[in-house]
């Protein structure tokens, strides 16, 4: 085989050949393949250029001499109507593309910036070099730019994992990459992003974000900790987002900070991108969850990291605009306007209704400190009524319109049903004439709502 500072030699040869064929007036395809047969490379087409997109969806075809492969998407697109075409050249590519250049220096920083981003540290030191040149290539809008690896499979797991953690990068929806081969080795991979917006419009876009960010940071508790931060933009994306299937954007950030209308990727990148501006570690997380109509689909949702302990967090599952028009829920069954199921739990009561990918790998989740139920005082481990009477008179005297009790077992859950509804007990803590309660049963997530 060849070697590569051959290859450059040959590279210098044919185009001097060229300028001969011109000169002496032989046609320029008869001074190629003499030439290239000499080299012992008997079919003149084996140094050729593989070009690939990776985008929604999935073909494999072969046109024009050129093997163009189209693989997966980066991941899924998680939203209940996301339809997306793969495109290919049927062209033959010359030999365009240019070295990213990044120094030890710039990509030492670099590093060290990536340092607390929970999919970059899933990688090894190789991996996480080409990661950098990938946010590198995406983040300059660049194009047909050589990387470290010559393997396409590793470049697009590193996009993927790229992606996951960089949910600014909202005008990239995959890539194509153009693999440069002699014989059946691969000399280099260069590779350019799928940009949907132009600088300017990115620009423009990125200025709207911006405003949406100062607002929603403007409104944070001085001094807040990372249990406070998540629980601030779990309840601030809720409020101020529509649950809306085939919404524009809705893969990315902008669905929610400029039109306030999306789907759970864009919710899970919007919370993402929040608490990263906050200093509180988020990660994107996918999979897939089963709907009420016992259909698998495909999911987004957050890993996030408080205090040394990580957790899983669903703002879609936690939006009742998303309950009410993804659920059979019966018209007479109230609901909370933002349900804290999923905020801030364990991967054994994620995984009830929610299968992680295994796109990137994600830490067991066991932590249940920093769960919504435990800290605001709403989980029980026994039927305590000092702790139920306490629960009624903090939540009458808040202003809240419902009293949730969240029970750490079924078994529990039995108990304190027994108590407050069979034996009529919540009465017992709610003072006044009015005699009626309604109420509101999750048995399979052990949880129960009082509505005062």
């Amino acid at each position: 085989m060849i070697s590569n500072g051959a290859i450059k030699n040959i590279k210098s040869l044919l185009v001097i050949i060229c300028i001969a064929a011109v000169l002496t007036g032989c046609t320029m395809p008869e001074a190629l393949d003499d030439y290239l047969q000499e080299l012992g490379i008997t079919d003149p087409d084996e140094y050729r250029v593989e070009n690939g997109i990776v985008t929604t969806g999935s073909t494999d075809t072969s046109v024009s001499g050129i093997s163009v492969e189209v693989i997966d998407n980066y991941f899924a697109a998680t939203s209940d109507s996301a339809d997306s075409a793969a495109e290919s050249s049927s062209e033959q590519e010359k030999d365009n593309s240019k070295n990213i250049n990044l120094t030890e220096n710039e990509l030492s920083d670099l590093g060290d910036v990536f340092s607390t981003l929970y999919a970059y540290n899933q990688l090894d030191e190789e991996e996480q070099k080409l990661y950098i040149e990938i946010y590198t290539i995406l983040s300059t809008l660049d194009s047909d730019v050589v990387v470290s690896t010559k393997d396409k499979d590793v470049l697009a797991k590193v996009f993927n994992y790229v992606m996951q953690d960089h949910p600014e990068i909202f005008y990239v929806t995959g890539f194509t990459y153009s693999e440069y081969t002699l014989g059946d080795e691969v000399q280099k991979i260069s590779l350019t992003g799928t940009y949907t917006y132009d600088e300017a419009e990115i620009a423009q876009r990125q200025r709207e974000i911006d405003l949406y960010t100062a607002a929603c940071l403007a409104g944070l508790p001085e001094g807040a900790g990372q249990y406070a931060k998540v629980k601030y933009v779990y309840e601030y994306i809720i409020n101020s987002t529509d649950y809306v299937a085939g919404s524009d954007d809705n893969q990315n950030i902008c669905s929610v900070f400029l039109y306030n209308k999306s789907v759970c990727q864009g919710y899970a990148k919007a919370m993402q991108y929040l608490l990263q501006q906050m200093g509180v570690e988020c990660c994107l997380v996918t999979g897939t969850v089963v709907d009420s109509d016992g259909h698998r689909g495909g999911h987004a949702w957050d890993l996030v990291k408080i205090d040394s302990e990580y957790y899983y967090v669903d703002p879609t599952w936690g939006d009742a605009s998303y309950q009410t028009s993804a659920t059979d829920l019966d018209s007479n069954q109230r609901i909370p306007t933002i349900n804290y199921f999923y905020l801030n739990v364990t991967t054994d009561e994620l995984i009830k209704t929610h299968s992680i990918s295994n796109d990137v790998p994600m830490p067991d989740c066991n932590s249940m400190v920093a769960n919504y139920y435990v800290m605001e005082q709403e989980y029980f481990e026994s039927c305590d009524t000092d702790m139920i009477k306490a629960l009624f008179d903090r939540r009458l005297s808040d202003g809240s319109n419902n009293v949730t009790i969240k029970c750490s077992s079924s078994d529990v859950y039995q108990q304190i049903y027994d108590l407050l509804v069979t034996d009529r007990g919540v009465f017992d803590y709610i003072s006044g004439e009015d005699h009626t309660v309604s109420y509101t049963m999750f048995k399979s997530q052990n949880t129960m709502i009082f509505w005062l």
